[in-house]
């Protein structure tokens, strides 16, 4: 007759800890994951904020605004004065120059079609902010 061991077999304990490893993996990667969507999300909800605020501005004051990006992901708000055809940049808080985290890539690009504007700006490879504004036809 056989004598039955207890204990565990080598795969048993091979596959015990394969399901460790793999929640140890996820449990360490989500929070890197999770603070770039947070960071994504907060950049996104910043623009959004700042370009409502230009827009009521720019309605109230009867004057032109502006944005632009620059190559290292620094954005900055601009001016057209009634009197002038020069832009001036804009320095007081909120809109004075920002440089987005390092960890996102900005860029912009717009169309404009015949009855609205669209300005996408890319926060990170896989993040877009769309806005629309429509383009009121006064003829």
């Amino acid at each position: 007759m056989r004598q039955r061991r207890r204990g565990f077999t080598l795969i048993e304990m091979l596959v015990v800890l394969l399901i460790i490893g793999v929640l140890l993996g996820i449990t360490l990667l989500s929070p890197i994951t999770g603070s770039l969507h947070k960071v994504v999300q907060e950049q996104a909800a910043r623009l959004e904020v700042l370009f409502a605020q230009i827009r009521d501005k720019s309605l109230l004051e009867n004057v032109e605004y502006g944005f632009s990006v620059g190559k290292d992901g620094t954005y900055q708000w601009w001016l057209l004065p009634l009197e002038s055809k020069e832009w001036i940049q804009l320095t007081d808080s909120p809109f004075q120059p920002y440089k987005i985290p390092d960890n996102l890539d900005m860029m912009m690009s717009y169309k404009a079609l015949r009855l609205c504007f669209f300005l996408i700006v890319r926060l990170h490879p896989s993040s877009y902010i769309l806005f629309l504004q429509k383009i009121e036809n006064n003829q």
